[in-house]
Parts: C-alpha cells; structure tokens; sequence
C-alpha cells in the first residue's frame, strides 16, 4: 500500500518542530543534578549520625565469659537495628521537636541498656573468677539454695540469662534465679574475726601465766569485750553469721545459735550479745587455765602472791596523807578546854603522786576526769573512748574520806580494782603484819 503523501508531509513538518524544542535547559538540568547531589549528602550524612549512634553498641570480648559472647552479639545486633530505625524516624521530624526529642530519649535509653549488659558481664567475669579461687572458703551461715545456685551458674556454667529493657540480668538455673547482685550474696568464712579471736585468747592464756587474773566486769574485762564488740560491728551480719555456724579453728566453735527476732529475722543486737558473751567467757576461761598453771610453778606458790598483795597493801598503808593537828587551849571562865581534834591533810597532789608511783606499774592512775571528780583510771592501751567508758571507776567518795584521815576505803579499792584482792587475801595479809 502507497504511503498517504499528506501523512509524509505533516511528520516532516512536526520533526522539523520536535528537533527544535528541548526538553530540559541547561539550567534546569543544573538545578536537577544540584538536588541530588544534595539528597546523597545528606542521606550520606544520616547514614554517618546513624553509624555513629550504634557505633558503642559494641561487644567487648576480652570483658564477656566466653558462654555469654553469642548472645550478647545477638542482643547488640538488636540494640542496633532498633536505635538506627529510631533514627531514621527521627529525621523526619524538626531538630527541636516534641517528636524528635521523644526518639532521641528512646534511642538513649536502649544505649543505656546494653552499656548494662557490657557492665553486667565484666561483673560477671570478676565474680566468676572470685568465686572459683575463693568459694570453697564459704561460710557455713548461706543458705543452701544460694549456694547450688551460684555452683550451678560459676562452676557448672548450666544457665541461662534474662534481660529487662534497662540490660539488667536475670540468671536462671535448676535451682531458681539470681539476679546480678545476688551473684555477690554470699560471704565467705571470716577468718579476720576468727584470727582476732585465737590473738584474744593466746593475749588472756600470757596475762594468766604471768599471773594476772581476769575478773569479770573488771576494767580489763570490759576494756577487752569494748574491742571485741567494735570488731563484730566492722564486719555486721555476715561476720555474726560466720562466728555461729563456722568453727574458729578446726572442730572448735563459739557454741553460739542463730537468735531470731519477733518477726522471724535475724536479730543483729541479739545475737551480737551473745558473741560478744561468749567470746569473754571463753577468753576468762584461757586467763584462768594460764593463772593456775602460774600458781602451780614452784616460784609463783600462791602464798607467795598472797604475801606480794600483802606487801603491797602495807606500801600503800605507809604513804604520808597527813597528820593530826594539835588542839589549842583556850581559857573559858578559868577553865582550860581543849578545841576538838582536826586533820591536817598533806597537800592533795602530794599525795595523790605518791599513790600513782605505786599502783602506775599495774597501769593504773588517779587523775581528775571532764566533770571534775576523782576517778581510778586503766591507762592499759585503750582508745581514749573507751578509757572514759570502761577503764574508770569513781573514788571521789573515797579520796573525800582520805582528806578526812580515813584512808582505809581508799586503799581497799585500789586493792580490789587493781591488785584483785579477794577477801582471802585480806585475811593473809593481816596474818602476815600480825606476827
């Protein structure tokens, strides 16, 4: 079939117009490739924020136990898609937004959570390692269950973990669950205290053997069971527990149980008391075993001691307090009547030095205490605190007579509190000035 010549003749015409007319100009074309450029960069540049906002969400191997690695890869990997798809999103909104500010707390947060999950796990290293080289000392006081359960995730290593949306971890095992502060609840065999105890009981076996007697409620006691208290309250709940179910040295304990109060808990003052109890009873109970082997010495015969305190006493009895004064006379109606007799004491300190020089090698002193009043005073190594509280005891009565001319209660009181006089040893040493 013939081409229609009027078909030809109007597309020659409409070529020569189509090859004239441009689709884009220059500019435009400028302007185009301007804004895709400007696209690239910018998508280049939220490509970049993004990476850099997952870039700390990264797993530290040389800080993970080897079991943890995989999962912890896994939950970063997680924590990444989710902060960079918050990202993403964010963009969309103005810098200073509502919008903006409520993904930018989002993304913080799951941040915040896998620093937890990194923390936890250095945690967990340390306390695995802990607990590897230490755990076989364990105090007899934890509980059970705790100790299967931390057996089972450090030693056997059959657990798994749990996390919450802030990375903290959740240990589950067989035998029940630990969070991350419970994987350090447990306390070990307090060997300090048990030490201290064996040091207080060979320092009462020496002064015994040496012949020095502990009395009860005595100022060495109380000095001694003051010391003995502060040390339990260092070390709290665990170092009672461990003096109640661990032994201080091979088969040998306090003999000591667990005291609960009211409510069924464990009752710190309760049973602080009677560590406190007995640990005095047991140190006076070392103190006499030692006096008695002292006594049984050839050179230490109980007469022997028995004269020293007589002898003592008589040293005591010979200081100078001073001296009667002569009554003057005076003429009444022509009679001559004598003025009632008086005491002259001898100057205060005077005195008062001379018994110091005596009682000082025992370590005892008489001084002036805060409220002015005379007391006897343990100088034995002692805080100044607890020479206040337990190393002083009242003789203002005491000396009021001795100013008096009365010597004798002054004298008996040093005796008892510091030389230990029993009345047996007052009845001796009348029989030893008597002949």
């Amino acid at each position: 079939m013939a081409a229609d010549p009027t078909l030809v003749r109007g597309a020659g015409r409409a070529a020569s117009k189509f090859t004239k007319t441009q689709l884009f100009s220059a500019e435009d074309f400028k302007a185009a490739n301007q804004l895709t450029m400007l696209k690239k960069l910018k998508k280049s540049a939220r490509d970049a924020e993004i990476r850099a906002l997952v870039s700390d969400i990264t797993v530290d191997e040389s800080l993970t136990p080897p079991q943890q690695i995989d999962q912890q890869y896994q939950k970063a990997g997680q924590l990444r898609n989710q902060v960079a798809a918050l990202a993403a999103e964010k963009a969309k909104y103005p810098v200073n937004s509502p919008q903006a500010f409520a993904l930018e707390q989002r993304m913080s947060s799951l941040k915040q959570s896998f620093g937890n999950i990194a923390k936890n796990a250095k945690d967990f290293k340390d306390l695995e390692k802990e607990f590897i080289d230490g755990g076989w000392n364990m105090s007899g006081g934890v509980d059970e269950i705790q100790r299967e359960k931390l057996n089972e995730i450090f030693v056997n290593k059959q657990y798994s973990i749990e996390y919450d949306e802030r990375g903290n971890a959740t240990y589950n095992t067989k035998f029940g669950n630990l969070t991350q502060k419970d994987l350090s609840n447990y306390y070990l065999k307090d060997d300090e205290m048990a030490l201290s105890v064996v040091n207080y009981s060979d320092d009462a076996l020496n002064l015994g053997t040496g012949g020095t007697l502990i009395k009860q409620n005595d100022a060495r006691y109380n000095m001694i069971a003051s010391k003995v208290r502060n040390e339990l309250r260092k070390g709290g709940e665990s170092r009672l527990k461990s003096l109640i179910y661990d032994d201080l040295v091979e088969n040998q304990n306090l003999g000591l149980t667990e005291i609960k109060d009211e409510n069924g808990n464990f009752d710190i003052q309760a049973n602080e008391d009677a560590a406190v109890n007995a640990i005095m009873n047991n140190l006076m109970e070392v103190n006499k075993q030692g006096y008695n082997e002292h006594k049984s010495k050839p050179g230490n015969k109980t007469g022997e001691e028995e004269s020293e305190i007589a002898v003592t006493r008589n040293e005591l009895e010979s200081i100078d307090i001073g001296k009667d004064i002569t009554p003057d006379r005076i003429y009444d109606d022509q009679k001559i009547e004598p003025r009632p007799k008086r005491f002259g004491p001898r100057k205060i300190s005077d005195t008062l030095s001379d018994y110091n020089n005596v009682i000082g090698a025992e370590g005892y002193q008489i001084v002036v205490n805060d409220a002015g009043e005379y007391v006897l005073e343990n100088q034995n190594p002692m805080s100044q605190n607890e020479r206040e509280k337990f190393g002083q005891e009242e003789i203002q009565d005491e000396l009021d007579e001795l100013l008096k001319g009365n010597k004798d209660p002054l004298i008996r009181k040093l005796m008892v509190e510091v030389y230990g006089e029993t009345p047996m040893d007052r009845k001796n040493a009348d029989k030893t000035f008597a002949q």
